[in-house]
């Protein structure tokens, strides 16, 4: 008598392999070979709260931030958008 899987079961064992091939050090190595990715307008509100929708379109209005357009969605690199922020700092001499 054979062991029969089911399509559910074979559909479950693929994702798990998946998985496992994404955690393999493979992955990470191609992830830190092709470290720009495109962060949406929205997610870097979510990831930086610091930031606000009118902050960004006016910091890409006045050219302050490289923005990448698709379409009508706006993009930005991890590294503008950190670039931007720190060009934001005020920096306070010591008067004492």
């Amino acid at each position: 008598m054979k062991n029969k899987i089911t399509l559910g079961q074979l559909i479950e064992q693929i994702g798990l392999l998946i998985i496992e091939y994404e955690q393999s050090e493979h992955i990470s190595d191609y992830e830190e070979a092709n470290a720009t990715k495109l962060i949406k307008m929205k997610d870097v509100t979510n990831i930086y709260p610091a930031l606000t929708l009118y902050s960004l379109n006016k910091a890409i209005k006045e050219e302050r931030l490289p923005v990448i357009k698709i379409g009508n969605l706006n993009y930005f690199t991890k590294e503008d958008i950190e670039r931007f922020i720190k060009s934001q700092t005020i920096r306070r001499g010591n008067s004492l």
